[in-house]
């Protein structure tokens, strides 16, 4: 991955222009790296998500290899 690459995800999905907040694993440091160049894109790792964080942008990217975490994360709010 790199930051080209992050920024082409973001604007083949239409959202590169949008305040985004980026889920990812906490050891996935070369997705980290990539989105942290980006000047619109705030990165959260599972382990910090937070309601205003969430509410504060008006997107959330989570990468497809990470929808267990997501699920995992989710499911703990019940």
């Amino acid at each position: 991955p790199s930051t080209a690459a992050a920024f082409t995800l973001l604007k083949n999905a239409g959202i590169n222009a949008h305040k985004v907040v980026v889920l990812l694993n906490t050891d996935d440091f070369l997705a980290q790296a990539s989105f942290s160049n980006l000047a619109n894109v705030q990165i959260l790792l599972y382990d910090q998500v937070n309601a205003y964080d969430i509410a504060n942008n008006q997107y959330v990217v989570v990468l497809k290899k990470d929808m267990n975490l997501f699920n995992e994360m989710v499911a703990q709010w019940n």
